[in-house]
């Protein structure tokens, strides 16, 4: 759900739809096109990717390639009870 929020206040930003300069992947829904220059992904989505591309660089590739910059941000929300 992160992901998908991000996109949307980032193309909401630019004023555009989500999915053109703006996009995002997730688990079973993706939301990019060729124009997309920023995506915003799960941890899980940019770890398989990663092992993907490491795979490839093994076989002679590089990896991560067609990315620029990554950046992983979690947002953690720490919920404590006080004993009394």
């Amino acid at each position: 759900m992160a992901a998908r929020a991000a996109a949307r206040r980032c193309a909401s930003l630019l004023d555009e739809p989500v999915g053109r300069r703006v996009g995002y992947t997730v688990r079973l829904d993706s939301k990019t096109s060729r124009a997309t220059r920023v995506e915003f992904v799960t941890t899980g989505v940019l770890l398989r990717r990663l092992m993907q591309q490491v795979r490839q660089s093994c076989d002679g590739g590089h990896a991560l390639q067609s990315a620029t910059v990554c950046v992983d941000w979690q947002c953690q929300h720490a919920h404590t009870r006080r004993r009394t």
